[in-house]
């Protein structure tokens, strides 16, 4: 095995060949270019010192499995390896806990990933997971060599966006490569390299903070911004204002909630001296969990979002921030220290994702909720028996909170709740086999139902609708109208209408 030194770089592939595992020298003859062989080639292109690891889990098709993937982290782990330069992972939901859980550990180790988006642009394990560098290449071909682009505000967790091209010389000439999300990556992970060899002492966060400093279309107000929570494990919940507004069913949440509080202020000093109160009397409580989640419930507060999240600060935990949604264009700097995440929503519906076609070529559901807590916990629970039993599905709710349970939120640029193209974009980012839509009804007329149009509609009501009248069809779709909260049932009679 070659050099292991802290500063050594993993590259996780089909295999390189071994005159990129030399330290400085150039290929010397002719050499076949496997994939491997080619991202060796790229990284050693932009950090000719950097010495690489090879470690082999694909055949030559290609392929590989979860399985061999997790071992190969878990070996850099135990090598103490501080870099991994990834071209594969998967698509496949079902591969997402596994992967996901072996990449935290590798980011408490610090070691720091760059992985390839797929290039199919559907989301990718591990490459959209927030605590790892995600790549994908410029298609248009405007980033030359070098040159790349950092987005905060990425749907689909790849911030950075570079040429996918590159030429290397495989001993008898030179040959090209690409356009390849691949190939993008290796650039990448010779600059995080760089990075490193300035300062070996750069976590996860410096290095990310100093890829956007070094962007070419760096603009004012960084922030360590994410759209996902996949990093937390517990979690302080703080509600600030009517806390029955979005209450919290704790048994659907993917982490633990250690403590729930609500606090009632309209201004700056008195959120700050109650803040200061609850943070002292929970201090043990705080000190082991690593994320802290805000809700502001108010719809008129005197208190900034700026101030909410800049009071918390002092938690050194990171933070979700759930509002309305800001307008990507003009987001706060809501975190001044970049070594704090902060989680907010800026609606699904984002520019950076192709608007598209509105016809969509998988079941859309229409969920009609009425029982507010229970009809989430209800949806929840339908999209987990749905993907037990192999399907894919998905769930988009236009409430604040969602984002705790897994769902995406659903806004359009204008501010007002409609799914239209958020439906779309989820299509196209998560490529799956159903999609459901929440729609509560506790502050919707019928009348604006009307332009939603879904393939089934189902109508969650407290009571038993009997008569045909009363029941509310948005579109030209099927009803189906529940009162009970059997998933199962539910389940039954979704894949009874389907076969129909």
């Amino acid at each position: 095995m070659a050099d292991t030194s802290p500063l050594s770089i993993a590259v996780i592939d089909n295999g390189v060949h071994e005159e990129y595992l030399k330290k400085q020298q150039p290929v010397s003859h002719l050499i076949r270019m496997t994939h491997g062989t080619i991202c060796a080639g790229i990284i050693k292109k932009y950090a000719p010192e950097a010495p690489l690891i090879d470690i082999k889990i694909l055949n030559a098709r290609g392929k590989g499995s979860r399985q061999q993937l997790c071992r190969a982290i878990l070996y850099c782990i135990r090598k103490k390896i501080r870099i991994i330069n990834l071209s594969n992972g998967s698509t496949h939901f079902h591969d997402e806990p596994g992967i996901k859980d072996v990449m935290l550990r590798a980011y408490a180790h610090n070691i720091i990933i760059v992985s390839a988006f797929s290039n199919e642009n559907h989301y990718t394990y591990p490459a959209s997971f927030s605590f790892v560098i995600g790549v994908k290449c410029d298609r248009k071909d405007l980033s030359v060599g070098p040159e790349y682009s950092f987005h905060l505000f990425a749907p689909d967790g790849i911030e950075i966006t570079t040429s996918g091209t590159e030429s290397l010389f495989d001993g008898e000439r030179y040959r090209s490569f690409g356009p390849s999300n691949s190939y993008a990556a290796p650039k990448i992970t010779a600059l995080v390299f760089q990075m490193l060899l300035e300062n070996p002492h750069r976590g996860f966060a410096d290095v990310r903070y100093e890829l956007w400093k070094r962007s070419k279309n760096r603009a004012a107000g960084y922030q360590y911004f994410s759209n996902t929570i996949d990093w937390t494990k517990q979690a302080y919940y703080i509600s600030l204002g009517d806390h029955n507004r979005h209450s919290i069913n704790k048994n659907h949440i993917p982490f633990q909630l250690k403590r729930i509080i609500n606090l009632e202020c309209n201004d700056t000093k008195t959120f700050s001296e109650q803040l200061k109160i609850r943070m002292h009397k929970d201090r043990n409580i705080l000190s082991k969990v690593d994320t802290v989640v805000i809700i502001n419930n108010r719809e008129k507060t005197g208190i900034s979002p700026y101030s909410l999240v800049a009071g918390l600060q002092k938690t050194k935990k990171h933070i979700v921030y759930l509002d309305r949604p800001f307008d990507a264009g003009n987001q706060p700097v809501l975190s001044p220290d970049y070594h704090i995440r902060v989680c907010c929503l800026t609606g699904f519906s984002s520019p950076c994702m192709d608007p598209g076609p509105e016809e969509i070529p998988v079941p859309v559901i229409g969920f009609f909720d009425s029982m507010k807590s229970r009809g989430i916990s209800l949806l929840m629970r339908l999209i987990r028996l749905f993907r037990k039993k192999g399907y894919y599905a998905i769930g988009l709710s236009p409430y604040e909170t969602s984002i705790l349970y897994g769902l995406n939120c659903f806004f359009n640029d204008t501010g007002s709740d409609t799914p239209g193209k958020s439906i779309h974009s989820c299509y196209m980012l998560y490529n799956p086999d159903l999609i459901f839509v929440h729609i509560p009804m506790d502050n919707m007329l019928p009348v604006e139902l009307n332009k939603y149009k879904f393939d089934l509609s189902i109508n969650l009501s407290e009571n038993h609708i009997k008569k045909q009248e009363d029941m509310f069809s948005p579109g030209n779709s099927t009803i189906l109208t529940i009162s009970r909260l059997q998933s199962k049932r539910i389940y039954q009679r979704i894949i009874h209408w389907f076969k129909q």
